[in-house]
């Protein structure tokens, strides 16, 4: 988290709201310190989740966001 802006690869986080291992805290300001370095970054939040996702919706969208991010970054290659 204290180095977030020197990520130079793209990076996607998929992580739950009510996590307490990574508190979603320190995702939000990892995606912000590499926005404002202009780097490729999503952040997904899921909430009624924790470290991980249980619930197959929250699964599924994950996966369709990780699809979407990647085809993003093929499209720009």
């Amino acid at each position: 988290m204290h180095h977030a802006a020197r990520i130079a690869a793209p990076l996607i986080m998929i992580q739950g709201r009510e996590d307490r291992i990574v508190p979603p805290a320190q995702a939000e300001a990892m995606a912000a310190a590499m926005a404002a370095q202009g780097g490729l970054c999503a952040l997904h939040l899921y909430p009624g989740e924790g470290h991980g996702l249980r619930q197959a919706a929250h699964r599924a969208h994950a996966i369709e966001a990780e699809s979407a991010f990647l085809q993003r970054l093929l499209a720009a290659h």
